[in-house]
This record gives structure tokens, sequence and C-alpha cells, in this order.
């Protein structure tokens, strides 16, 4: 069979809800390109500089609480929305 009668690959009706999976290549481990935005809630770096007694009372908070300061400032964050 030529290249010419093989049938075209389509993509699947559900395609952009799954992830490229990686693949392996002489050891090498390759991946697809998967858009963030099929992945929800992809965890990114967030940098602030606020206040130290604001973060000396946020830490205290997370403590009390039993959760780390990424969790609380990521409840923060959602409370706001």
């Amino acid at each position: 069979m030529t290249s010419d009668e093989r049938p075209q690959l389509r993509k699947a009706p559900d395609a952009g809800a799954h992830p490229t999976a990686a693949a392996r290549v002489d050891d090498t481990i390759l991946f697809g390109s998967t858009s963030d935005s099929v992945i929800k809630d992809k965890l990114v770096t967030l940098e602030v500089e606020i206040p130290k007694s604001l973060r000396k009372e946020a830490r205290a908070q997370a403590r009390r609480r039993g959760i780390t300061m990424d969790a609380l400032v990521a409840e923060a964050l959602r409370a706001r929305r």
C-alpha cells in the first residue's frame, strides 16, 4: 500500500480532552504539546511582594489551620471570584 492509498489520519472528536502521552525514542522522552487550556488547575508559580507583617500573619494562620501558604493564598484568591 502506498502513501497515496492510505486514508488520512483524523483527530478523535474528544481529542482536546486527552493530553498527549510521552513517547520514547532512543531512551529520550519526548512529550507532545498539551495546551494549558486542556489541563485544569495546572500549578504555576506566583511571586508577590507583601509587607512582612502580612506574611507573618498569613504564615501563622496557615499553621493554625494545618495548611500550606500556597493553599492559604489559593483559597483566598478563589474566595474573591
